[in-house]
């Protein structure tokens, strides 16, 4: 099972709204991966769940 957590303020959210472009990343040292920028659909959804 895999948990993310986002911590957005409400800044960030109306700059996502707005059309800012997303990407998200793991900083682990076993697991470096980069999303950049984060696909349409996937952006899509996150802003609905924080509508």
């Amino acid at each position: 099972m895999h948990f993310l957590r986002f911590e957005l303020s409400s800044g960030m959210i109306a700059s996502l709204s707005a059309g800012a472009s997303l990407a998200a990343g793991i900083d682990l040292p076993a697991c470096m991966e980069t999303v950049d920028p984060v696909p349409p659909p996937l952006r899509a959804a996150l802003l609905a769940d924080l509508a």
